[in-house]
């Protein structure tokens, strides 16, 4: 079983790890160009770093930086299982602050979200006092955002400053952060919180995470697509004949790719008001990925598949 795609905007090259332990390097024409045994199922997605490295974090407490060629530069071995992926974010360092450096993050078994610095050491861990259930996201004020079993969504800056806030259900997608607001699906209510963990709005009979363009997002409610502004009110909506498995992708031009339970992608043109269907795989499709610089979307399903379809327009 295939995590879903990441795709270096450098090269066009596709990443996906899979629970048999493998990763794999595809090219931008979808010939595979090699696989690592990471010797333990892949947790989450894959994350990309900046020099093309790869990292990989597995279920055996292991995290792996893969080069570009498909060898490893190192392995942590963590004192516990990530029960999340791994996610980067760029801090600053040094006397004067003016030297940036990446570290990576990912929740553990153990309750404690854990930063490891870019060469492979372990930097720090946060105490969450209770199972991770999503996340951790980065915000633009250095606040790692992530979501615990007791259904709280937690705002971690360092090892013991912390706010939480108090949802009415566990969320289990990581959430998503835009500027100064935080978007969390906590179960079929989508919920806007601030920075330090305030309510703005929130709205009921929202499936999955949802997709944020300028001025706007798309959700899934049901088996309907609907556009809201940043206030959660309802601009428009679409209803789709396909039960809906992932959260949906947005293009710049307007489409929104729909992935379904039935293994197909629907792409939707809201200006035409025109749907059509594209057969992936035949297991539920993930979250579909969207390279705009090759016009392309990416989709996997859960038989393993791996599909691009390249577009005429903007995306």
């Amino acid at each position: 079983m295939l995590a879903g795609p990441v795709v270096s905007a450098k090269d066009g090259a596709t990443y996906v790890g899979t629970t048999a332990g493998l990763v794999h390097k595809l090219g931008v024409d979808g010939r595979f160009l090699w696989s690592y045994n990471v010797r333990g199922a892949v947790v989450g997605r894959l994350a990309l770093g900046s020099a093309g490295l790869v990292y990989a974090a597995t279920a055996n407490a292991r995290l792996w930086a893969l080069l570009p060629g498909g060898t490893a530069l190192w392995v942590h071995r963590s004192s516990t299982a990530p029960v999340t992926g791994v996610i980067l974010r760029t801090h600053r360092t040094g006397k004067t602050g003016a030297e940036r450096r990446t570290s990576l993050h990912f929740g553990g078994a153990d309750e404690h979200l854990h930063s490891v610095a870019d060469n492979g050491t372990a930097r720090w861990r946060a105490p969450m006092f209770s199972p991770i259930s999503a996340g951790p996201a980065p915000a633009p004020d250095g606040a790692l955002v992530a979501a615990t079993s007791d259904a709280r969504v937690v705002f971690v800056r360092g090892v013991l400053a912390r706010k939480s806030a108090k949802m009415a259900a566990v969320v289990i997608e990581a959430p998503v952060v835009d500027g100064d607001a935080v978007f969390v699906v906590a179960g079929e209510r989508l919920v806007a919180l601030d920075l330090h963990g305030n309510r703005r709005w929130h709205r009921d009979g929202v499936r999955f995470a949802p997709a944020l363009f300028a001025g706007g997002m798309v959700v899934s409610e049901g088996n309907a697509v609907v556009w809201l502004d940043r206030a959660g009110s309802e601009r428009r909506r679409f209803h789709v004949a396909h039960d809906i498995s992932a959260s949906v992708a947005v293009a710049a031009s307007g489409e929104v790719f729909i992935p379904t339970r039935s293994g197909s992608l629907v792409v939707l043109d809201p200006r035409a008001g025109t749907m059509r269907s594209i057969r992936v795989g035949r297991a539920a499709v993930h979250a579909p990925v969207l390279d705009a610089a090759r016009r392309r979307v990416l989709a996997t399903s859960g038989d393993g598949v791996v599909a691009a379809f390249e577009r005429s327009g903007d995306i």
